[in-house]
């Protein structure tokens, strides 16, 4: 198994690349990342079995609706206030940059 699976290679910019290249591309990577997981599975089934179920009783334990109730309670409480201060650097850059016409003037 590489280590090219394992760890994230820097890929070039999106825009350096066609998409359909890129999409291609990341296909490839997770199919690859698929298999040497699959691989391992097969080396080492109890160890997954029990790295998977301690995984499942961890998040079983995690307080995800107090933790989603919390998130929501507070994008609720900032939304206004920030949709506010984007409307006034929208406003001001508006202001800002004046058609030629406004600058002769």
């Amino acid at each position: 198994m590489s280590e090219s699976i394992l760890f994230l290679e820097p890929m070039p910019s999106p825009e350096e690349r066609p998409p359909a290249i890129w999409v291609k591309q990341a296909a490839e990577g997770l199919r690859e990342r698929f298999h040497a997981c699959e691989e391992k599975v097969r080396q080492s089934p109890t160890q997954s079995i029990l790295i998977a179920a301690a995984a499942g009783y961890t998040l079983q334990r995690l307080p995800v609706r107090a933790l989603v109730t919390a998130q929501l309670s507070l994008m609720t409480a900032l939304l206004p206030p920030a949709i506010f201060w984007l409307g006034s650097v929208q406003l001001w850059s508006l202001l800002k940059t004046k058609s030629p016409a406004e600058k002769r003037h």
